[in-house]
């Protein structure tokens, strides 16, 4: 007795939408290999990065949970001193946090990721560094 269902990801899970797993792979790109500008809109208690090409990244700064309904994407966040801190769930196995961190004197946007590692891979941190497009 076969699986079944084709393409699923076990015996009891359903087969994975192909355009899904595009959206799925979309976010994860987002996070780890961001766009090289952002236009950041803050209000009382959220903040949105807008990409390029239009894509955004809403964050809700008072610790509520907000999912995005297109790629499944569950982020948790939280100011932390002068930083913003996203624990970003569904995104794969591991734990991920995206923490946003401005250094006024240099006037530059540090968003650090954090990966855990699991039993398969290591622990891994990348940093992106955002200089402040100043209007003339």
């Amino acid at each position: 007795m076969g699986r079944g269902g084709g393409g699923g990801r076990g015996p009891t899970e359903p087969p994975v939408n192909p355009e899904d797993a595009a959206r799925q792979r979309d976010a994860m790109r987002d996070v780890m290999n961001p766009p090289d500008h952002y236009v950041i809109t803050q209000t009382e208690s959220m903040i949105v990065l807008t990409a390029p090409d239009g894509r955004t990244t809403r964050l809700s700064t008072d610790g509520k949970k907000i999912k995005d309904d297109n790629t499944k994407v569950e982020r948790k966040t939280k100011w932390d001193g002068g930083r913003l801190v996203s624990e970003i769930n569904g995104l794969g196995p591991s734990k991920m946090t995206q923490t946003f961190a401005v250094d006024p004197e240099s006037h530059q946007l540090r968003i650090t990721v954090q990966v855990e590692g699991n039993g398969r891979s290591q622990a891994r941190s990348f940093t992106h560094v955002y200089d402040l497009d100043v209007k003339k």
